[in-house]
């Protein structure tokens, strides 16, 4: 069993940050906005590439968990091959910033 504050995976999309409460349950923060819906990221989970669609202005993407990393996107909003970075299965969040909102975070599985 995980120790209260330990990182978990709640099994929820819509979900960030999810740590162990102090009643032993997986809880994470909601991470859902009207531009949340608008953005979506394929495959998830991914081996080492994924794609996002959305119609949205992306200024920058950074892996936020479990360490900090800007990531670069192209044309077609494939991002870099992330495994160069994060070669280790296992739960990341991406920080998507949008040119004028708020800043998207979003929880992806690497296999």
């Amino acid at each position: 069993m995980k120790e209260p504050g330990s990182p978990c995976d709640d099994l929820n999309q819509n979900t960030i940050m999810d740590v162990v409460s102090d009643d032993c349950i997986c809880t994470g923060i909601s991470g859902v906005s009207d531009e949340d819906k608008r953005l979506t990221i394929s495959p998830n989970p991914f081996i080492d590439q994924i794609k996002i669609e959305t119609d949205l202005p992306i200024h920058t993407i950074s892996v936020v968990y479990p360490i900090l990393k800007k990531l670069n996107i192209n044309d077609q909003h494939v991002v870099e091959d992330i495994s160069k970075y994060y070669n280790h299965q296992g739960i990341y969040i991406l920080k998507i910033e949008v040119s004028g909102f708020s800043p998207i975070y979003k929880k992806i599985l690497k296999m």
